[in-house]
């Protein structure tokens, strides 16, 4: 029998501070995101739950848990495709965790979503009760190594076949997409980030030379205006998690596009700065303002000229002039 939802956590209402360097006139970039109401966390246990591919079923009563495995849902007609996996072998676990959706896989997603869920049922749901993940998580070393920082252990499962767990646990999101659940991810930063040894001091820049999107095109320069100021370059994509959790412990002053490496203050100490290149226009792109402003970290931004709207997809030319005015606040 499944059970109705239980309420992890209240909903709450939040007025969000505004950017430490907002002008008037960009006020429409931020202003939905000031005052929120964060709706409250879920859980639910469903008997006999079918994974099937990337969403979880239930036969009695039949129903496709949608909100809780997906961000883009799935039409009827795709779902129904699904049922013919009902007739495969099974492979059955006596209790398991759902936590991930269609994204889960990338770096944001995996500490902004999937991992706060976790966080969101430490306590509720025992630690030793596997994580089911799809069997291409396994070749992510910042998804095997958090689960292992975490105690959790993982059950990587074929997308292309048929799982079913007698007892699942079903959180719901911590929190709607780009927003975060305060008291979920400052104890979510609690337990990865190092405690330094002395208080945090080093400037850091993080570059997206070797990111497949979304670079900056006049880097060069801007690298050269940072290391004037004191900023070193770090390209995250070298360093194994454990290695980008002890920079960020001791950084003071975090700085990057729109993008992957800024998740990374999660690792920081609260009160830092983090200073974002922006996307000139972009009013929807705010989950690094909103992430900041929970995690006690103040946030300053540019705006800057892209060759696309889609922030995905665009590449940057820094203003320098507005990148140095900033930085000079900052100090």
């Amino acid at each position: 029998m499944n059970l109705p939802p239980n309420i992890l956590y209240p909903g709450y209402a939040v007025e969000t501070d505004r950017p430490q360097n907002l002008r008037p006139e960009d006020l429409p970039l931020f202003a939905r995101n000031l005052s929120l109401d964060i709706p409250p966390v879920t859980l639910q246990r469903v008997a006999h739950a079918q994974v099937l591919k990337d969403v979880v079923l239930s036969l009695k009563p039949f129903h496709f848990y949608i909100a809780e495995t997906r961000v883009v849902p799935v039409k009827p007609s795709k779902l129904l495709k699904r049922l013919p996996r009902l007739l495969l072998p099974a492979r059955v676990l006596d209790q398991g965790l759902w936590i991930t959706h269609e994204w889960g896989q990338a770096y944001y997603h995996w500490f902004a979503d999937v991992l706060c869920r976790l966080e969101a049922v430490r306590g509720i749901v025992d630690k030793a009760v596997p994580v089911l993940l799809p069997q291409h998580y396994a070749r992510y070393p910042y998804i095997v190594e958090s689960l292992q920082m975490l105690g959790c252990t993982p059950f990587y499962y074929k997308p292309g076949g048929r799982v079913v767990v007698k007892d699942l646990f079903l959180p719901g999101l911590a929190a709607p997409m780009g927003l975060f659940y305060r008291e979920v991810v400052c104890r979510l930063r609690d337990r990865l980030a190092d405690k330094p040894a002395q208080p945090p001091h080093r400037n850091v820049f993080i570059s997206r030379a070797k990111a497949r999107v979304r670079r900056i095109l006049n880097e060069d320069a801007v690298q050269e205006l940072l290391t004037a100021y004191g900023y070193e370059t770090h390209y995250m994509e070298d360093y194994t998690l454990a290695q980008q959790i002890t920079l960020m412990a001791e950084t003071r002053t975090l700085v990057g596009l729109h993008g992957a490496g800024l998740t990374n203050m999660l690792f920081m100490q609260p009160g830092a700065g983090v200073l974002e290149l922006r996307n000139a226009g972009d009013d929807h792109s705010n989950c690094f303002f909103n992430m900041a402003a929970d995690l006690g970290h103040r946030y300053y931004y540019t705006t800057n000229a892209g060759n696309s709207t889609d922030t995905y997809d665009v590449s940057i030319t820094v203003d320098l002039a507005a990148l140095e005015a900033v930085l000079e606040r900052m100090q």
